[in-house]
């Protein structure tokens, strides 16, 4: 059953980084700035995002990014 199991390849960015790279220059620095206030916690930013652009990144995805925790971080 197992014999031709081969690995997943692994994206290169996280839910996040790709995100970032989808936006214009204008948005990419304010989501940025959105990522690093600690006063918008993830579950607010994910709700703001589910929102206004119908975007699927859950509080756990940005929670990560944040703490350099996903695939982004391999890329440095």
């Amino acid at each position: 059953m197992l014999e031709d199991l081969k690995p997943i390849k692994e994206r290169s960015k996280c839910k996040v980084g790709r995100f970032l790279d989808s936006l214009e220059d204008k948005d990419r620095k304010l989501m940025l700035g959105y990522l690093a206030d600690e006063d918008f916690s993830a579950e607010s930013l994910s709700a703001a995002l589910k929102s206004r652009v119908q975007s699927d990144m859950g509080a756990s995805v940005i929670r990560h990014h944040r703490q350099a925790r996903c695939a982004c971080t391999k890329l440095s």
